[in-house]
């Protein structure tokens, strides 16, 4: 979907500037994807990184409120959000980058959240009430909710496979179609049968591994419902591709089709 002229207009004036010094030093030192990228991309992840940074509504909460949120931190979290839509085909100056996402909430560290939770692939009613214990969320319709210390933590390793911001903003890139059911927007009806064989066969395998305890790649996490498994695999996807792509190769290559990108080919994957 293309943006406005006015607002086209805006992000030209904006990245036809380079991006400031700081905001560089951030992603270097805070965001280990973006050391692995060819350098071509690296540029690219920046023009995204600078539209989502002045575009969408940052909102600092619980301690974070008093100080607010730097511009570094806001670099940091957008540009790992960034790094999903590097292959999606998406013009930084024209098209719309995380449509259903107008705001990104930022708590200091983990945060008790008490309200609807999507617990299965749902449409608008089937929900749960209760308080419980995050990282991040990612609403149905509404914000982005994540905790800045695990944010900050995911850019740096890089490798560990856990990643609140990839998880959090792949759930939005599944949640376009209008379902959160792990099925993003697919490009043909033959990518959809296969992504449908591969991920049902790998959700119900990363199930068995979860009840018998048995190590996986993948967070054990993702065996809660088709939706955590999309966002789970992402993590995997981007931050431990040679080990997914070697052990679970349908999977990487399901991935690797939706996404346009192959991480395990970046420097130092």
């Amino acid at each position: 979907m293309l943006v406005p002229f006015f607002t086209a207009h805006r992000r030209r004036k904006l990245l036809d500037r380079p991006m400031d010094g700081a905001a560089e030093r951030a992603l270097s030192e805070n965001v280990a994807l973006y050391g692995r990228l060819p350098e071509r991309e690296r540029a690219r992840l920046r023009d995204i990184t600078r539209v989502l940074v002045a575009e969408k509504h940052w909102e600092p909460c619980g301690g974070l409120r008093a100080a607010g949120l730097t511009p570094a931190m806001k670099t940091v979290i957008a540009a790992q959000a960034g790094v999903l839509l590097l292959g999606l085909g998406l013009d930084p100056l024209r098209d719309e980058l995380f449509p259903n996402v107008e705001s990104v909430l930022v708590y200091p560290a983990g945060f008790t959240a008490s309200g609807p939770r999507a617990v299965a692939p749902v449409g608008p009613v089937s929900i749960v009430s209760e308080d419980f214990a995050c990282l991040g969320e990612a609403w149905h319709q509404g914000p982005v909710v994540l905790s800045w210390a695990d944010a900050r933590h995911g850019g740096i390793d890089g490798s560990d496979g856990h990643n609140v911001v990839i998880h959090e903003f792949a759930h939005k890139l599944d949640m376009l179609d209008g379902a959160v059911n792990g099925t993003p927007l697919l490009e043909s009806k033959e990518q959809l049968d296969e992504w449908k064989g591969v991920m049902t066969s790998e959700f119900i395998a990363l199930g068995r591994a979860a009840a018998l305890g048995v190590p996986t790649v993948l967070n054990t996490y993702g065996a809660t419902n088709p939706g955590e498994f999309f966002a789970v695999a992402s993590e995997a996807f981007f931050e431990r591709p040679g080990e997914l792509r070697a052990q679970h190769t349908r999977l990487y290559d399901a991935l690797r089709g939706f996404y346009k990108q192959d991480p395990a080919g970046w420097e130092g994957a």
